[in-house]
């Protein structure tokens, strides 16, 4: 994502295309490129109700499959329900934390404690949260715990430095 972040559309096609490596179901592809637009608007800094609802447009020529598409026009502050298949369950859920939490471990306490697959649902809401408040929301302890984190954030910084550079040498 962050490689591709100059180019919001390649930002979200490659994210497709990354997830197909390990699950071609189109629920699965479709899920994960929403998640990308999602996180593209968050880290451009658009305000929560952009992020969780970005337009249908971003997805360009190839539109999001109806139950994903679905799932932007449902209250993100409503209790999830079941969707059909575990990927839209889990952004269902990580919207629903998102948005009825209060702060950043709040919202990551509702994420892991929702049941099902709430390690992706926490990982989901973790990528949002972040994306839109920033490190500084994070609980010290929580960042001080993490293992590596001068290498994560070392190679989060160069990909996103990589993209821009390819971004100046073909603005196309």
């Amino acid at each position: 994502m962050l490689f591709y972040f100059a180019h919001e559309a390649q930002a979200i096609t490659q994210s497709g295309v990354c997830a197909s490596l390990f699950d071609a179901a189109p629920l699965v592809l479709d899920s994960c490129r929403l998640l990308a637009a999602m996180l593209h608007a968050a880290l451009r800094g658009e305000p929560l109700a952009r992020v969780l609802r970005p337009p249908l447009t971003v997805f360009g020529p190839r539109p999001l499959a109806p139950p994903v598409a679905a799932l932007l026009a449902r209250d993100p502050t409503l209790p999830p329900g079941a969707h059909a298949g575990p990927a839209l369950t889990a952004l269902n859920a990580a919207r629903w934390a998102l948005t009825s939490g209060a702060g950043f471990r709040d919202g990551a306490l509702r994420a892991a404690n929702f049941g099902g697959d709430a390690d992706v649902i926490g990982a989901i809401h973790g990528q949002l949260a972040g994306a839109l408040h920033g490190t500084q929301a994070i609980p010290a302890g929580w960042l001080g715990a993490l293992a590596r984190r001068a290498l994560i954030e070392e190679m989060a910084d160069r990909l996103l430095a990589a993209g821009l550079v390819r971004l100046a040498e073909n603005p196309a």
